[in-house]
């Protein structure tokens, strides 16, 4: 495959690119909740693997049980081996993230320890960091090349313990499996930023995100099951494409009904049922989609949300979907 050499893009476009990578890892929520370390530390670090519409969700759950909910699922379908006791993408994830802070925040071991007493256990940054925040998405370069201001350049695996390390100012990591490259340089003040990369680099980051997702659970995403839900007068309306519904071989269609509601951000209830739909064949040719009714009635004044969850019984693998309502009476 042919190798890329560096070429060195305009800041304006370094600019522009940390611009648009800052964005896509906004962390504003979409619901107020009270902050919470673990799911802090959980969502600032996994948003970067992380589909859109998991963002999405994430961002609009209302308590500390869907949180938790959400995590379980969300590594679950990233086990490569459910068979075994260990999430092996979920370490994977971990070490990346423990690479990056090694070498890409403020400690390095080649430095070891500072007058300040810097240690790797005090160094939580580097993740955070543009080589980091790609590291942790991508993994390992397959090769990277290491440039000085003398323009000598080094081409090697990746490996950071090198002589005159400390003199580098620019590097070119090469994914050949992706057919990608990105540059990154040093600046003055000792922080590394993006300077040049692939036409295709943003692709390339948003599809090795569905890398992560296990083989069972892939397929799945891609044609994810969805629904529409609208406030009706008995209650809520569901309203499901056709073609995002598992069917058994009698076109029976089998759904897990999980409602939350929320009133002035306390829980108040939980409505839990299963809705079984079966059609002919026919019908299902002559449809677009699917509707069915969830009673609920309110009786109190107040702002309400609505947690709407719903899952396809008949899917091969997990196939759920969360929606939200909102109400002030």
């Amino acid at each position: 495959m042919k190798r890329f050499r560096p070429v060195l893009g305009s800041r304006l476009v370094g600019i522009t690119l940390a611009v648009l990578w800052a964005v896509s890892c906004s962390t504003s929520p979409g619901v107020k909740v009270g902050h919470d370390p673990v799911f802090d530390s959980f969502y600032e670090k996994a948003r970067l693997i992380m589909t859109g519409e998991e963002n999405k969700i994430w961002k609009s759950l209302p308590d500390s049980a869907s949180r938790e909910e959400f995590i379980e699922e969300f590594w679950k379908i990233r086990d490569p081996d459910p068979g075994t006791d260990e999430n092996e993408a979920k370490l994977e994830f971990e070490e990346r993230v423990r690479y990056s802070n090694i070498w890409f925040g403020t400690f390095n071991p080649r430095r070891g320890y500072d007058s300040k007493g810097e240690d790797e256990e005090k160094s939580r940054t580097g993740w955070n960091e543009e080589r980091g925040r790609v590291y942790i998405v991508l993994g390992p370069p397959d090769v990277v090349y290491f440039m000085s201001p003398d323009d000598e350049t080094v081409s090697h695996d990746g490996s950071r313990f090198r002589p005159r390390a400390e003199d580098w100012t620019m590097e070119q990591w090469i994914y050949d499996r992706y057919r990608a490259y990105v540059v990154f340089s040093k600046s003055s003040g000792g922080s590394w930023r993006m300077e040049n990369y692939d036409p295709h680099f943003f692709e390339v980051l948003e599809w090795a995100k569905l890398n992560w997702v296990s083989a069972d659970y892939a397929e799945d995403i891609k044609r994810r099951f969805r629904f529409k839900p609208e406030f009706s007068a008995a209650g809520f309306r569901i309203t499901i494409p056709v073609s995002r519904i598992s069917f058994d071989e009698k076109f029976r269609a089998e759904f897990g009904i999980k409602v939350n509601v929320y009133l002035n951000r306390t829980k108040i209830d939980t409505i839990e049922e299963t809705k079984i739909l079966e059609e002919n064949e026919q019908e299902l040719l002559d449809k677009k989609n699917v509707e069915f009714e969830i009673l609920y009635r309110i009786d109190e004044k107040g702002e309400y949300l609505f947690d709407i969850i719903i899952q396809d019984m008949m899917a091969p693998g997990l196939s759920k979907y969360r929606s939200f309502l909102k109400r002030k009476v």
